[in-house]
């Protein structure tokens, strides 16, 4: 491995033209590569298009479309609702939308008026109050109940289609709000909510968030570069590693838009990863160029050593992380398995663009004249990181201890801590979207549906007369969590008073129903329906547990007939929950992974392996403990970070270690060698774990997002305890165990 480093180091010192000559023409093609990437957000990047759950999703979608978007008026009393100018909107808004390719269909108080009304009647007020109002009690009848919940708000429900991606979900409630407001409703106030909206609405949010957190993330970044990364030249050359950073993330996507991979939630989420380390790779060659060069060594030569010294060691580093990354290719979820793909392949191009760019760069700094040369002499950070590591290497037994302590009792209080499932303490409720939302739910309540297929001979009377027994089943068991139940078997109860005895009657009450009422219960053939549980809101963990029941509730249907639970909500709730479920899996695998990669590495030298891995493990059971502590859950973008520590940490032990290793190489005693390890790495390693503290910091200004906040936190915490590990536990470990191993040939 070392040969092929001095070649690649003596082609960068030799042909530095050339080196930056093929990275602008990359920089080019990664322009235009940048062009050809697109968003995709569909179901498909959510779950295995093999997968029962997406089969039955993609039939369900077909036939009965997808949540709604949903217009609410708000006035004084029934006549604002049904004023003849709103129900011109209503009509107007219909037209605009009939026709369009992303529109299932439309239910509003106008549409159920025009179908009950007798045919070729001019709908005057009084017209319209006879057709909604019950004679006897004056309240809203209950075919009309689901666009007027009562006589201060009605509703219009614009279902989009099922096989929709998120972005062109997202993209159609824009276009509905934008129609909504060229509209002129009188006397009421306008509203939209549902679930695209609310997706929408959250993801404008989250998108101006992260553009402001960005930018105060690289000025963050800068300072902390600037104060903790000193090095000789000119005041600038502290950045180089974040310029080259800026180029990796170029040549990453790029290389993305060529190889038409899609931007998915779980590619984008690479980038501040991504970040952290491309800064890490640059800041540790920058840190062996600095030393070479003031050894006395030129510039061009110092680049060359760099490569050569310290190019292996991220090598593999970066090959510890993707042993570790290559866990989550274990989960099922493919948004999981595209982030770790993306993932490897981005660390891959930053570890290049950082070997050949940061010395060719460095190659053009000033040599350091005779004056400033050091020999021997170290700076007070340098000194300050001997003597902790001194320190550590002389009270083994204090230190050792210590941490396996706590690291156990984080994994024994691990299983306490569980998931943050109630998605309401994932953001705040004062914001005016979710507000929105939370007004729906008390209005109708509720406003998520159970979606159950029913699929078979759906117009026999026996299948109908089921479907009203599973709602009943249903409402009995859970009366608080369900509000309401529709189905076409509701539906003909209510028209014919039960339900007919043979097929041949039902088909004439079906044909008898509103169109656009039964179009969302039943499609046109007959063999599919659409049983909809109406839920209030309730944590995932809860929710999960529900559709369990509802799916043991409806396993024995009659012969020839097949109802399983299915729509967004069952797919949103298997996603957010699986992330949850696996992460303790996933860091088992991450942990063998690691430990694999390196004993490989390490050709077979196990107590390196195990010393390499050693602290990372740690780290897992101090998080652990630090969040029990703290009171903070894990969540759905946290659950997965135990594998991501275990891969990415893995590279601060690992660059002491060989650097360790080296000093030992030239006859120095294990704690000598261990004291100028960590005096000549620790600047690079604290700047680069400073660094990317910093960088995730930002996030805490994203305020309202309470999930980005901890999800910052555990990061921020995760890479601490990492930096702990490698400079005090692991030091004290390997020289305990080296120092012992030096004097066996002695003793025998």
């Amino acid at each position: 491995m070392q040969g092929l480093f001095v070649k690649l180091g003596h082609l960068v010192e030799r042909w530095p033209a050339l080196t930056l000559g093929l990275a602008l023409l990359l920089l080019i093609g990664a322009v235009f590569g940048t062009q050809r990437l697109t968003f995709s957000s569909g179901i498909e990047t959510f779950v295995s298009t093999k997968s029962p759950l997406y089969q039955d999703f993609k039939r369900y979608a077909r036939d009965f479309g997808s949540d709604p978007v949903i217009v609410v008026l708000r006035g004084q009393a029934l006549d604002d609702l049904i004023h003849s100018r709103n129900l011109e909107a209503m009509g107007e808004l219909a037209t605009k939308l009939e026709g369009r390719g992303d529109v299932f269909s439309i239910l509003s108080p106008l549409t159920l008026i025009q179908e009950s009304a007798p045919p070729g009647s001019t709908l005057s007020p009084d017209l319209v109050k006879a057709q909604l109002l019950n004679p006897g009690t004056g309240r809203i009848k209950a075919q009309f109940r689901p666009v007027l919940p009562d006589q201060r708000h009605a509703l219009i429900l614009i279902s989009l289609k099922g096989d929709l991606s998120l972005e062109e979900m997202r993209h159609s409630a824009d276009e509905v709000s934008h129609l909504v407001e060229g509209l002129s409703f009188q006397g009421v106030e306008v509203s939209l909510t549902g679930v695209p909206v609310l997706t929408s609405q959250i993801d404008d949010l989250i998108y101006s968030n992260l553009r402001r957190t960005l930018v105060l993330s690289v000025g963050l970044m800068l300072l902390v570069l600037a104060v903790f990364f000193s090095v000789r030249g000119i005041f600038l050359w502290r950045w180089l590693a974040l310029g080259v950073m800026v180029l990796a993330l170029a040549y990453a996507f790029g290389a993305m838009g060529w190889l038409n991979i899609p931007l998915t939630m779980a590619t984008m989420a690479i980038f501040p990863i991504l970040v952290g380390l491309d800064i890490d790779y640059g800041i540790q060659l920058h840190n062996r160029f600095d030393e070479e060069v003031r050894k006395g060594q030129p510039p061009p030569q110092a680049g060359r050593t760099a490569i050569t010294y310290i190019g292996p060691a991220i090598g593999i580093a970066l090959l510890g992380a993707a042993c570790g990354i290559s866990a989550l290719f274990s989960s099922p979820l493919p948004l999981i398995k595209d982030f770790a793909k993306m993932l490897i392949m981005g660390l891959a191009i930053a570890y290049m663009a950082a070997l050949f760019l940061v010395p060719t760069f460095l190659r053009w700094r000033r040599r350091t004249p005779a004056r400033e040369l050091v020999t021997g002499r170290k700076g007070c950070l340098e000194s300050g990181r001997g003597k902790v590591g001194g320190w550590a290497i002389r009270n083994p037994l204090l230190i050792v201890p210590l941490a396996l302590a706590l690291a156990l009792a984080g994994l024994v209080v691990d299983p306490r801590i569980g998931i943050e499932t109630d998605e309401t303490k994932w953001i705040r409720k004062d914001l005016p979207v979710i507000r929105g939302f939370q007004e729906l739910q008390e209005l109708t309540g509720g406003v998520a549906g159970l979606n159950i297929l029913v699929e078979g001979d759906i117009a026999n009377p026996q299948v109908l007369q089921w479907m009203l027994e599973v709602a009943e089943t249903a409402q009995r068991a859970h009366p608080e969590a369900i509000s309401k139940v529709t189905s076409l078997a509701h539906l003909i109860r209510q028209q014919a008073g039960t339900i007919p005895p043979s097929a041949e009657v039902v088909n004439q009450v079906i044909g008898q129903l509103p169109p656009s009422v039964k179009r969302n219960l039943v499609n046109a053939d007959l063999d599919a329906a659409n049983l909809v549980l109406t839920i209030k809101y309730m944590p995932l963990a809860d929710l999960k547990a529900l559709q369990d029941e509802i799916e043991d509730i409806v396993s024995s249907p009659p012969a020839g007939v097949r109802a399983v639970p299915t729509g967004w909500t069952v797919i949103q709730t298997s996603i957010w929950l699986a992330l949850g479920q696996e992460r303790q899996r996933m860091t088992l695998w991450s942990i063998g992974f690691v430990f694999l990669g390196l004993l490989i590495l390490f050709r077979g030298r196990l107590w390196r392996a195990m010393v390499a891995t050693f602290p990372m493990v740690l780290v897992v059971g101090w998080s652990a403990l630090l969040l029990y502590l703290a009171g903070i859950k894990y969540n759905p973008l946290t659950a997965t970070m135990g594998a991501l520590i275990l891969g990415l940490g893995a590279e601060y032990t690992i660059l002491v270690l060989w650097r360790y290793h080296q000093e030992r190489g030239q006859d120095r005693p294990p704690p000598q060698a261990m004291v100028e390890a960590i005096s000549r790495l620790g600047r690079a390693i604290l700047a680069s774990g400073l660094t990317t503290i910093a960088g995730f910091g930002a996030l805490l200004y994203a305020r309202d997002f309470l999930i980005l906040r901890d999800f910052s936190l555990i990061i921020m915490s995760d890479i601490f305890l990492a930096l702990v590990g490698s400079l005090v536990v692991m030091p004290a470990v390997v020289v305990w165990v080296d120092s012992r191993l030096a004097r066996r040939p002695k003793q025998g």
